[in-house]
């Protein structure tokens, strides 16, 4: 096995002598005796391999090689005077010759070419001058003309050229160091032939790309590297000369972006990316004025939000929001009160809603809705009441329906309809019950006619018919009873009504006529029965106020009743209800002003009217009744100068004596006494304030004193006190609202002190109040709820300090709840909640005192604990939750440093011994490590170092002490790396690992107490150190179970290195190094244990073997076995 090759295959060697001496060569004599060919078999394995032509001369001419031994010729050297100067070569085996070289006088090659296509063409030439290589030439098709071109210098590269179109403009052009590191490269991306891709290189590292994209010969984008990944990109995007655009990269992706548009210094684009090189989000300046005043934010690349505030005030103006990168909602604040007021709602990226609050009261006032992103339909607030009251339909962006509810009921009660934009029809709920009462119709724009329904039933009752060039009434028809028919007929000339027809019985004919003149009535005629006769007329003066009119109300043809008026005012009224010519009833007034004088009614016409009232000045001065007919006086009442009641007298037991007595003041009643017992003493009095009573005493047991005092409001009670035991002093004080019992204070053991105080609503008891110990505070609150009798809550004084400590709830009786203040510091710092038989199912706690519970402790059918849950911060989000079975601890969370997420968590035995232990290490509100005990110590530990939910460590434990730890690194999911430690549970002594990710050990390495190793292997590879240092390396490179390579060291330096090249289990091949470095490669060719060829591998040059040279070790590898692994991969 040689290291170095070099161009041997160009050098001619002469063979050993004791290898020639084992050939046999074939010679064929001319006729002449001259050697015509030679044969060799240099491998000796009975088949020539070598064949050496002459012509006729020792010199051979020709020499052919069969270079791998199959048999065919695959090396052809061509010999002038012996000089070799041409060679020709197969190299893939194929039969055809692929390489061709030729050399110069002194063995150095001139011209070497390929066939690198195998189409027997040569498509590849290297050119040579003094030996060294000058110039490579590249023509993949063969047409002659070259496709790639390398210039060399010293043997290097330094200039590549490649034109793969053969325009003779090449597409890239590249550049070499003396150390043949690239310099530069230049590439041509639109073949015109001008470079414009230029990629610089230092140490042959890329460091700088420039680019022009616009191909107009200057650059406008230069990308920068450090250490092969991009690091920060400057891009002109708008070809002015000026790099406004600066990209800046971390581990090859991207982080920020800068963009300053008009060179100010101050960037308008800033966009920042994530780790892993998509967008989080951009900060802009649209308006240059060097603040930020828009932010666009992206979730996985894709833009979720988008503010701007143009006033740059800290508060946007406008968010946008975004789904899959579509915009779904626009929001903005129009007034800058840093609220939103309009909200434009999109699908697909389309507009298809908008809302808008106008007067900016937080309520929506205007909505728009869009189709294909043209305003369709329109609602608006136009009374501030937060209810879209205008609805407004568009086609073609032209109004074409108007709908508005004016008194805010939800419905519409005014609609237009339009056509281009024209009114053509409005319809008007004028009394908002829902129906529309009112049609207008246009012509032109102009009202034509008009239909009313006034009664609300849905049909038109009213139709007016209007002149269109001066808008006058023409004509007017009613429907008055909305039967469907027409009951009133009105005629104009030139706007006034001249003729007014009535049908006040809608049998579809009128019966009353009403002729006017000037627009006044001058005469009523009217038929009333329907019987063709009138029973009703009326004169009229010419101003169509009524002079005088008659009246047939039972329709016999006699008038009963007969006003008189003068100048329009009556001035006398008779009334013959049954037509005898007796009137019943007179009524005088006063013909100059009109007042009543005097009113007389006489309903037995016996010729004595039975109440006569008497006026002054048109005011009821005195009334008279004999109420019973008894024909004797039993009512009397006196009228103030105005007219109104002072005093009333009634007689209610016919005994000749008033026994109810009621006194006015200026009309308005202020007290009434009655005797109800007829002893002529007053035992019931009502006293009024305006008309209404305030108060009522009463005497219920007629002893002289009144017991009972009611305070009245509007003719209800507001106050009751009642001396119920008659002892002279109240002890009962009742307060009503709006007529019902609201409050009632009792003194209940006579001792003149109220200790007892009930409070009702909607007449149901819903508190009592005691003073349970006579200190004048109270002490205990009931309360009821839907009208039980059965307190629902209590609350206790149980120490008489003035303060409630005990809140005790009840259900049905039974207690339910507690809410208790244990420190007596006003405030509840204990909860309960009781079951069945008072048992406490839940307690909260206030340990800090603050007012608010910050633990809650719940309890199990037995009154154990079950769950207890501690919010010590009181952010509402628990610091620590303890979970119990049969009342111990079975499991405890915790949040450790308070940011809201549970990162603590621990399992315990039905003992109370730590079973598990589980911590969120790096708060990102994901569990990462799991400790396992047994027996109250650690056994197991398991991590998530990576923090990607899967687990990738597990440690061991004996004894609390680490014993074994597992890991999954690089693409395992499963353990693939196991360390074993020493007694002190740190040392590690072995390590085992599995590199093909197949629960399957391939490597094992063992460590001595220093942490050195001692030892390593694989299936394939055995390495032994000393002190941590390798002292020998086997390797089985054909895998077949055994050794075929040693390499030996000495003081960590390569000694030897041993090689078995033909699998007989010993070497024929050593490599000797000498401080490190390869000195010399001895060959055993024909494997019989003696040095056969010897090569000085500094100068790659055959050196001369002496004698049968013995070999430096003949050791037989041995067989390469990786055992010892541990029983961890059977689990």
């Amino acid at each position: 096995m040689r290291t170095h090759l070099g161009l041997l295959l160009l050098v001619v060697l002469s063979v050993p002598e004791s290898a020639a001496a084992r050939s046999k060569p074939i010679v064929v004599y001319y006729e002449n005796e001259q050697i015509s060919r030679v044969e060799r078999d240099t491998n000796l394995d009975g088949r020539p391999d070598q064949w050496e032509h002459y012509a006729g001369g020792k010199q051979p001419v020709r020499i052919e090689k069969d270079e791998d031994f199959n048999g065919q010729v695959d090396l052809w050297q061509f010999f002038d005077a012996g000089q070799l100067i041409r060679q020709e070569q197969d190299i893939n085996g194929d039969g055809k010759i692929d390489l061709w070289i030729e050399l110069d006088e002194r063995g150095q090659p001139t011209r070497e070419k390929r066939d690198t296509n195998g189409d027997g063409l040569s498509d590849w030439l290297l050119i040579y001058k003094n030996g060294e290589k000058q110039r490579l030439e590249k023509d993949p098709d063969g047409n002659g003309v070259p496709n790639e071109i390398a210039r060399f210098s010293a043997g290097k590269v330094v200039e590549l050229i490649i034109d793969n179109n053969e325009d003779g403009k090449p597409e890239t052009r590249a550049t070499f160091l003396p150390d043949g590191k690239k310099e530069l490269e230049e590439q041509d991306s639109n073949g015109d032939g001008n470079f414009d891709l230029r990629l610089y290189y230092e140490r042959g590292v890329k460091v700088r790309v420039e680019t022009d994209s616009n191909h107009n010969g200057r650059t406008d984008r230069i990308t920068f590297f450090r250490k092969e990944k991009i690091e920060r990109e400057e891009i002109d995007a708008d070809h002015d000369g000026r790099f406004e655009t600066v990209v800046y990269f971390k581990r090859g992706l991207q982080t920020r972006q800068e963009r300053d548009q008009d060179g100010d210094g101050s960037a308008e684009l800033s966009v920042y990316y994530d780790e892993n090189g998509a967008r989080t989000h951009e900060d802009l300046d649209s308006d240059g004025d060097g603040a930020i005043d828009t932010r666009r934010t992206y979730e996985a690349d894709l833009l979720v939000r988008e503010t701007r505030d143009m006033d740059e005030d800290g508060h946007p103006e406008t968010t946008e929001i975004f789904e899959a990168g579509v915009i779904v909602l626009r929001e903005v604040d129009n007034n800058k009160d840093h609220t939103v007021d309009v909200w434009v709602h999109f699908e697909k990226g389309v507009r298809v809603r908008q809302e808008e609050d106008r007067d900016f009261d937080g309520r929506v006032d205007a909505e728009y809705d869009f189709r294909e992103d043209e305003l369709v339909e329109q609602r608006e607030d136009t009374t501030g009441d937060g209810r879209l009251d205008l609805h407004i339909r568009l086609r073609d962006s032209k109004p074409i329906r108007r709908e508005q509810d004016r008194n805010a009921d939800g419905r519409p009660d005014f609609v237009e309809l339009l056509q281009k934009g024209v009114v053509i029809r409005q319809e008007i709920d004028e009394d908002y019950d829902g129906r529309v009462d009112l049609w207008s119709f246009f012509a032109n724009g102009k009202l034509e006619k008009q239909e009313q329904d006034s009664t609300g039933d849905g049909r038109a009752n009213l139709w007016i018919q209007l002149d269109p060039r001066s808008g006058e009434r023409i004509r007017v028809l009613e429907d008055s009873n909305a039967d469907g028919r027409v009951d009133s007929w009105k005629k104009f000339e030139g706007g006034v009504c001249t003729l007014q027809e009535i049908d006040t019985d809608f049998d579809g004919e009128p019966d009353r006529f009403v002729e006017l003149a000037g627009g006044a009535p001058s005469r009523t005629r009217e038929d009333r029965n329907q019987d063709g006769q009138v029973d009703y007329r009326a004169e009229h003066t010419e101003d169509g106020s009524l002079l005088r009119d008659w009246t047939d109300e039972d329709f016999d043809g006699v008038f009963e009743i007969s006003v008189h008026y003068e100048a329009g005012k009556r001035v006398q009224v008779e009334l013959d209800p049954d037509g005898d010519g007796k009137p019943q009833g007179r009524i005088f007034y006063d013909p100059e002003s009109g007042l009543r004088t005097r009113e007389e009614r006489d309903e037995d016409e016996d010729g004595r009217p039975e109440t006569v009232t008497f006026f002054r000045e048109g005011q009821m001065s005195r009334q008279e009744r004999d109420s019973d007919g008894d024909g004797h006086i039993d009512q009397w009442i006196r009228f103030d100068a105005q007219g109104k009641p002072g005093n009333e007298e009634v007689d209610t037991n016919r005994d000749g004596k008033p026994d109810v007595t009621k006194l006015y003041r200026a009309g308005v009643q202020i007290e009434q006494r009655e005797d109800r017992n007829y002893d002529d003493k007053d035992d019931h009095i009502v006293e009024y304030v305006s008309g209404v009573p305030t108060r009522t005493k009463t005497d219920t047991n007629f002893d002289g004193s009144f017991d009972t005092t009611v305070w009245l409001s509007q003719d209800v009670p507001t106050r009751q006190e009642t001396d119920t035991d008659h002892d002279g002093h109240v002890d009962t004080i009742s307060m009503f609202e709006k007529g019902q019992l609201v409050r009632q204070e009792a003194d209940s053991d006579g001792d003149a002190r109220f200790e007892t105080t009930s409070y009702f609503a909607g007449g149901s008891l819903i508190r009592i109040e005691r003073d349970m110990n006579g200190d004048q505070q109270v002490d205990q609150i009931s309360y009821f709820e839907g009208g039980q009798d059965e307190a629902t809550r209590v609350e206790r004084d149980t120490d008489f300090d003035g303060r409630f400590d005990a809140s005790v709830t009840l259900s049905k009786g039974v207690q339910v709840a507690q809410e208790l203040d244990t420190d007596g510091d006003g405030r509840p710092d204990q909860w309960l909640k009781l079951g069945p038989g008072g048992r406490i199912t839940e307690k909260r706690e206030d340990r800090d005192r603050d007012g608010k519970p910050d633990v809650t402790v719940r309890f199990d059918a037995e009154g154990r604990p079950s769950e207890q849950v501690e919010d010590t911060d009181e952010d509402g989000t628990p610091n620590r939750i303890t979970r119990f079975v049969n009342g111990v601890p079975h499991e405890v969370d915790e949040d450790t440093d308070g940011d809201g997420c549970l990162d603590h968590r621990q399992v315990f035995d039905p003992t109370g011994v730590l079973k598990q232990d589980i911590l969120d290490t790096d708060g990102n509100c994901k569990y990462d490590t799991w400790t396992y005990f047994e027996g109250g110590q650690i056994v197991r530990r398991e991590l998530d170092t990576n923090k990607n939910a899967f687990i990738d460590v597990w440690e061991y434990f004996e004894d609390g002490r680490k014993v074994t730890q597992a890991e999954a690194r690089g693409r395992c999911t499963k353990p693939n790396i196991v360390f074993h430690f020493a007694a002190d549970g740190e040392r590690i002594t072995r390590q085992e690992e599995d590199r093909n990710c197949n629960q399957r050990p391939d490597r094992l390495t063992r460590f001595d107490e220093a942490g050195q190793p001692t030892f390593r292997c694989t299936p394939r590879e055995i390495l032994q150190y000393e002190a941590g240092v390798a002292t020998l390396s086997l390797e089985d490179t054909t895998g077949d179970g055994y050794a075929d390579r040693r390499l030996l060291f000495q003081g960590g330096a390569p000694l030897r290195d041993e090689a078995d090249t033909n699998g007989d289990r010993l070497p024929d091949v050593w490599i000797t190094y000498v401080r490190g470095k390869v000195t010399t490669q001895d060959e055993d060719t024909d494997f019989d244990g003696q040095i056969d060829q010897r090569f000085d591998l500094a100068t790659e040059e055959p050196q001369p073997v002496n004698g049968a040279a013995k070999p430096p070790s003949l050791a037989a590898f041995e067989r390469i076995r990786c055992q010892g692994f541990s029983d961890f991969w059977r689990r």
